[in-house]
């Protein structure tokens, strides 16, 4: 990871169609996020 990655950890609950319990599922997913102000007049407008 960096200063501009996080790393995002998650739980779902799976249940049937009559609501029951089946399973845990754990995940992971890395997300990357890159911060580019507007330029101009028009970049800002166009973020409307």
């Amino acid at each position: 990871m960096s200063k501009t990655s996080w790393q995002i950890d998650w739980d779902e609950e799976l249940s049937n169609e009559r609501g029951m319990f089946k399973r845990n599922d754990s995940y992971r997913a890395l997300a990357t996020v890159e911060i580019i102000p507007p330029s101009s007049e028009a970049d800002i407008l166009k973020n409307q």
